[in-house]
């Protein structure tokens, strides 16, 4: 497809605009408080001295500490909340595959269980067999020495 292509959009393309992003912008839109609580409060700080001189400063110093660690609160508490919609959608999502993957799971676990019984029952025969052929053969040359030890 050409670029000129991609230009001929017309109304009803249903297709965003290139680089948008919803849920950025609606976030945005959502929590323009906390943004401009941001914006205020770091200008604040950014008025502040280099260091602090006197009891008065020290109490300004520690109002605004506290005004910033409320703000950190207050936006991590927003955050959980607007992501709880996602991951109870990401746990639907586990959950509408583990309907497939859990019995595949099981039935796999229930092949290997079998095969590496009969495997065990091979690797005893064998055993049994090669003894027995140890044996045998020892009795054939005349050797009547004790059976090796597995």
């Amino acid at each position: 497809m050409t670029d000129a292509a991609l230009e001929t959009r017309g109304l009803g393309d249903n297709m965003p605009p290139e680089g948008a992003n919803p849920l950025q912008d609606r976030l945005a839109e959502d929590h323009a408080d906390l943004i401009s609580r941001r914006d205020e409060l770091l200008a604040s700080a950014e008025r502040t001295p280099a260091t602090v001189d006197d009891e008065e400063m020290n109490k300004r110093f520690a109002t605004l500490a506290k005004l910033l660690a409320a703000l950190v609160k207050k936006t991590e508490t927003t955050r959980v909340g607007e992501k709880e919609f996602f991951l109870a959608g990401g746990r639907q999502v586990d959950g509408w595959f583990k309907q497939i993957t859990d019995p595949v799971k099981k039935a796999k676990t229930s092949l290997e269980t079998r095969q590496t019984e009969w495997q065990r029952k091979v690797a005893a025969g064998r055993k049994r067999h090669g003894l027995a052929a140890w044996t045998a053969r020892r009795c054939e040359i005349g050797f009547t020495a004790s059976t090796p030890t597995g």
